[in-house]
């Protein structure tokens, strides 16, 4: 039974991985990927080592390959400020145990969009070069940024709707390796 409950974690996060990697690669909307919601959603049945491994090698992984193929630099300022804020949505997803099987999972990728947001924007404040670092270079910082909000909170909503009604579908089915493990927890 262990064996097929690795199984079905690796398999996921193959699919977790690939679902990234094809729509970051991918022309879209700015911040309209689906990564805040594959990080919730790994949390769903990562035990905490599992997830942290998955959400950073996701992140470096996904993050290479859009770099090599859009040639440009992979990582830069923004990485800390990015990779925290996806890891301290994935980990409060997890303590707060977050099931991707229930309607909880749309308002969690709402709520963790809108952080991602506060969060990474101190970074284009602080770093960037594009604000002066004062009250009014700040607010025009954030307010720059409300379509980027925005976009992913609508991503929040889309990919998060998805994925609960896959694993619904799924459940019911029980097409999937462990489906019933996944999703029970």
């Amino acid at each position: 039974m262990q064996n097929q409950n690795t199984l079905s974690k690796l398999i996921t996060f193959v699919i977790v991985l690939l679902l990234a990697l094809v729509f970051r690669l991918i022309p879209h909307i700015p911040n309209f990927s689906p990564q805040i919601v594959l990080a919730i959603y790994l949390a769903s049945f990562l035990n905490k080592r599992e997830l942290f491994f998955a959400v950073l090698l996701l992140m470096v992984i996904v993050d290479s390959i859009h770099g090599f193929a859009a040639n440009y630099s992979a990582f830069g300022s923004w990485t800390f400020f990015t990779y925290t804020a996806t890891l301290i949505i994935s980990f409060a997803s997890y303590a707060s145990k977050i099931s991707a099987s229930r309607w909880t999972f749309v308002l969690a990728a709402i709520l963790s969009s809108l952080g991602f947001w506060l969060w990474t924007n101190i970074e284009s404040w602080g770093f960037s070069g594009m604000y002066e670092h004062s009250a009014q270079g700040f607010i025009k910082c954030y307010l720059l940024a409300l379509p980027f909000l925005g976009y992913s909170l609508l991503a929040g909503v889309f990919w998060s709707v998805i994925i609960v009604a896959s694993q619904k579908f799924l459940a019911k089915k029980n097409t999937f390796i462990g489906i019933n493990s996944l999703i029970s927890k």
